[in-house]
């Protein structure tokens, strides 16, 4: 029995030592880079900043040349070699810096000021502050300020698509008509419309308008035409009621990597994080720059 006993004791001991070591060790894996050095653990936050976007319309498209300026707070210990990934008008590119090298030395402690520089093309036009709002013809990929009483204002994009490419109706109508939908957003809240077109006789009001309570207020849209898929635009009325102060503007989306081979196969924000461990920082609200509105 004692025998038995102390066989057990040992066992135990064994197993209790083998998962201490098996923690140990999986700590010093996470302490080591690719080359077997015990990282420095960085992380990077922006303070402050400015950025300018100069658009330039090309045929259906437009360039956009950007310059950031941004304050950056390092924290943490060590250094590193950075990325910067820019988003804008949901592209991403690789910036550069003055002396055309894409990566600045970031340092634990010390503030970093890099100028940062990137060239994107997108069929996203900048946004438009629009005079009147009555029949006006909202277009896909031109976003458009909305404004109600006092400062209120809702930035409105536009999706335009044939009534056979919808997952809600049948594939093989061969009428396939155009419909409208219409995505509103203030500072707390983004909103959906459904797909609307042109109401005819005899037909319920909601093909046609729709209300949606949103950001304190409520916002009445209708479709005054049949939209027009071929030119991707729509003829429509947005009646926007609220008193709700929102300052619309371009914004510059920033974000911050350790320059690795991982990190050097893709600029596209969403493929990165796959990269474990290279993330120093940014993400949407804290590591945003307002660019104002262009003009073309």
């Amino acid at each position: 029995m004692e025998q038995n006993k102390f066989v057990l004791s040992l066992v135990l001991a064994l197993i209790v030592l083998g998962l201490t070591l098996n923690v140990a060790a999986h700590e010093l894996r996470a302490g080591l880079d690719a080359s077997g050095n015990l990282t420095q653990h960085m992380s990077i936050n922006l303070i402050g900043g400015e950025v300018t976007v100069e658009p330039t319309k090309l045929g259906t498209s437009y360039h956009y040349d950007i310059k950031a300026q941004p304050i950056l707070k390092v924290i943490g210990e060590g250094e590193e070699d950075v990325i910067t990934i820019i988003r804008f008008k949901e592209q991403y590119v690789r910036a550069e810096l003055s002396n055309g090298q894409d990566t600045f030395r970031a340092e634990a402690g010390v503030t970093a000021q890099p100028i940062l520089t990137g060239t994107l093309q997108t069929v996203i036009a900048p946004i438009v502050d629009l005079e009147r709002y009555s029949n006006y013809p909202f277009r896909q990929y031109v976003p458009a300020i909305v404004r109600g009483d006092r400062d209120a204002a809702l930035l409105v994009n536009t999706l335009i698509k044939r009534r056979r490419d919808l997952d809600q109706v049948d594939i093989t109508d061969v009428f396939a008509e155009c419909w409208a939908q219409f995505s509103m957003e203030c500072d707390t809240d983004k909103q959906y419309t459904s797909f609307l077109r042109e109401c005819r006789e005899g037909e319920k009001r909601e093909i046609c308008e729709q209300r949606v309570k949103m950001c304190g207020g409520e916002v009445i849209v209708r479709v005054n035409e049949e939209p027009d898929c071929n030119n991707r635009l729509v003829r429509a009325e947005i009646d926007y009621r609220s008193d709700r102060e929102f300052d619309v503007t371009e914004v510059v989306y920033l974000s911050f990597w350790k320059d690795n081979e991982c990190t050097r196969q893709t600029n596209d924000f969403n493929e990165l994080l796959f990269c474990e461990d290279s993330r120093l920082g940014g993400q949407d609200g804290d590591f945003t720059i307002k660019a104002g509105i262009l003009t073309i």
